[in-house]
């Protein structure tokens, strides 16, 4: 009876222990799931942000270039319009149009296929557009709308930007520039438009203090906070909340039943934790599903252990690796700083660290290195992961090459930079073609008076001749005789005739010189043409290198080799002079940078290679190392020093001989060798005309 009772007591103990411990596991199984399903929903949320940050931000930038645009020609025409647009529209995906809205009413627009309903659309009299319009010429701020249906059909995204000109030292007003934005296509493009994404998440505008209705999704999702990020556009604010997956937990309840069964059967023990190890099967399942949606996703992803010195790198997804070209095993282990070389600003770094120091998140864009030497930039959003009682854990990266962001601003600068120039020049051409014109004149007429005096003399000096020969044969008067012998001798008339010849071919000379220079500068400096014309490249190098005598004469020689009978191109005559020219003086500063005492020397020779006009241009100069030789196209990269060169003459060359003539141009290049710089011009189109 008492071994009974023990039993009993034994029974009931292990019952109770094994019943305590089933509900204190379901307990923790329950708020480990809780965890998973709120951290999946954060790094969802974190994923579809960084996408719509990305596509958003790459069509609103098309605003900057239009804005410039204007700012540079505000009279800007239709046909110029459509050029300057429809790059910029081609070049983004998912918009609807740009349009120009001068005095806030819509009077260009590209496509305009499809949006003729938007043309003559004034904002400031429409009810639904009134108050964004009035906004954003008070702020001077772009500002962002929508989505909005479109009058043209659809429903868009509208950003409008205010643009005001100086005129007469007074700002004033001109008007918009509008980017619409497909509102469908973007939710396409970030994910939004998958059923599976749908009934989670949901975005809503900032307004004010407050906020809109969500324009996607479940206007209750806000409710849970615990997954709300905001999105930052320029002249917008978005919120974007993303809620944990909808799923049943069973695993407490299945625990529970699992311990009864253990208290009340012993013996069943064993198969009932088989079934509770399977649910915890599932479970690591659902993590590793988990792991494999971060490693697949195409934003970079890197976690960094704050516990371990230098708060290593512990994990980063294949999109790092591809973005920084490293393996693995090379950068784990690592702080994230090796990324950085000698062009990253401290500043940002710097950033970083505060973010990190005092476990906030911070976001930056800096200039990070591959392992190949390449530079890329990097948009780098940190936060901290805390545990649930309040420890930091770890460090999460999210990182966006933004390369093609930067580059598109970089064109779009160096669009306006050209566009000045481009007017620069043809200011100085008009001016430098009157110049030439008022030299030619006085030019001409001394030259003519110097014919002039040359026959005259040679008049007089045949003249004197036949005096001399006369005065030999008579006999004067004593005293006449002297007078005129002592004449003769003052005026030492043998020098005269033996040094004015040669002072008058010297006049002429020179004269000569500043006609041969004249007819130079004014062909050189022609006004621009719209349309091709045959173009003799010998003679236009003639030409150029006359016209850049100055720039090379102290420091170099100029040596030409220039293919005879070679076919003319098809080509705009002053682009190419001053893609010539750019040559002519990048080598004679080349040379300069060489330093010593001995000229050097300038090559230049044209052959006709493969159906094209080749023309080599060769220096004795410095040289341009590997890894600068391949950036010498870039815009604003120059290898000269500080306030020696701009960075735009070689990206001019280029956008002329290949965009402009569908031509080559490279370069070659050993240090301490000099380099050569090679142009190729196709004659195909004049050789099918003439066929």
């Amino acid at each position: 009876m008492r071994s009974k009772s023990l039993s009993f007591i034994a029974t009931a103990l292990a019952a109770t222990v094994v019943l305590v411990a089933a509900l204190l596991l379901a307990r923790a199984e329950s708020g480990r799931f809780q965890a998973d399903r709120e951290a999946e929903a954060i790094a969802t949320n974190a994923v579809i942000r960084a996408k719509i940050e990305k596509a958003m931000n790459a069509r609103l930038h098309v605003l900057e270039a239009l804005a410039a645009a204007i700012q540079i020609q505000p009279d800007l025409a239709q046909d110029n319009f459509e050029r300057l647009a429809r790059p910029l529209f081609t070049a983004r995906r998912g918009l609807r149009n740009v349009a120009l809205a001068p005095a806030a009413v819509v009077r260009s627009i590209y496509p305009l296929e499809g949006n003729e309903a938007a043309v003559g659309h004034d904002l400031l009299n429409d009810p639904a557009r009134r108050d964004s319009v009035l906004k954003a010429i008070e702020t001077k701020q772009a500002f962002l709308q929508g989505p909005v249906n479109l009058k043209q059909g659809g429903s868009g995204i509208i950003s409008r930007a205010p643009v005001f000109i100086t005129v007469d030292g007074t700002e004033r007003f001109w008007g918009l520039v509008v980017v619409v934005v497909d509102y469908h296509a973007l939710l396409e493009e970030v994910g939004l438009a998958a059923a599976a994404l749908q009934s989670r998440a949901s975005l809503r505008a900032v307004e004010g203090a407050g906020y809109s209705a969500p324009f996607f999704g479940d206007p209750g999702h806000f409710a849970d906070r615990s997954a709300i990020s905001e999105i930052d556009f320029p002249g917008g604010n978005w919120q974007l909340t993303v809620v944990p997956l909808a799923l049943d937990d069973d695993r407490p309840t299945a625990i529970i039943a699992v311990g009864i069964l253990l208290a009340l059967a012993v013996a069943a023990a064993g198969f009932r934790l088989f079934d509770d190890f399977h649910q915890i099967s599932v479970l690591a399942d659902r993590n590793a599903l988990l792991a494999a949606v971060i490693e697949a996703t195409p934003d970079a992803v890197s976690v960094t252990d704050p516990a371990l010195p230098d708060n290593p790198i512990v994990y980063c997804n294949a999109a790092f690796l591809a973005m920084t070209g490293y393996e693995r095993e090379e950068v784990l282990g690592r702080n994230c700083r090796f990324l950085s070389g000698v062009d990253t600003k401290p500043d940002s770094i710097a950033k970083i660290r505060s973010g990190i120091d005092g476990q906030r998140p911070a976001t930056v864009e800096l200039l990070n290195y591959r392992k190949d030497g390449m530079v890329f930039w990097n948009q780098l959003t940190v936060f901290p992961l805390f545990l649930r009682e309040g420890a930091l854990s770890h460090y999460v990266g999210f990182s966006t090459d933004t390369t093609a962001r930067k580059r598109i601003e970089t064109q779009n600068l160096w669009l306006q930079q050209s566009l000045l120039q481009t007017q620069k020049m043809e200011a100085l051409g008009s001016l430098a073609g009157g110049i030439a014109h008022e030299i030619n004149t006085p030019a001409q007429f001394v030259g003519d008076n110097l014919n002039f005096l040359k026959t005259s003399f040679q008049d007089m000096c045949r003249a004197l001749a036949a005096y001399e020969t006369l005065t030999g044969t008579i006999e004067p008067a004593a005293n006449d005789a002297a007078e005129l012998r002592s004449a003769i001798t003052q005026c030492d008339l043998e020098f005269l005739r033996a040094e004015v010849p040669g002072a008058i071919d010297q006049s002429l000379e020179g004269v000569g010189r500043i006609g041969t220079i004249v007819q130079a500068i004014k062909e050189f400096s022609h006004p621009g043409q719209k349309q091709k014309a045959p173009l003799d490249i010998n003679r236009a190098i003639n030409t150029t290198v006359t016209v850049a005598t100055n720039q090379w004469k102290y420091v170099a020689d100029v040596v030409q080799d220039l293919a005879p009978d070679l076919p003319p191109v098809p080509a705009l005559a002053g682009e190419i002079n001053q893609v010539l020219l750019n040559l002519i003086v990048n080598a004679a500063h080349a040379i300069e940078a060489r330093g010593g005492s001995d000229k050097g020397t300038i090559t230049i020779r044209s052959r006709l290679v493969d159906h094209a006009v080749e023309v080599r241009v060769s220096d004795t100069g410095t040289g341009i190392a590997a890894d600068k030789l391949r950036r010498v196209f870039d815009p604003f990269f120059t290898t000269k020093p500080p306030g020696k060169g701009t960075g735009q003459g070689l990206a001019i060359c280029q956008s002329i001989v290949v965009k402009a003539h569908g031509g080559r141009i490279w370069a070659e290049s050993s240090p301490g060798e000099g380099a050569t710089f090679v142009v190729q011009l196709p004659v195909a189109e004049l050789e099918e005309a003439a066929a």
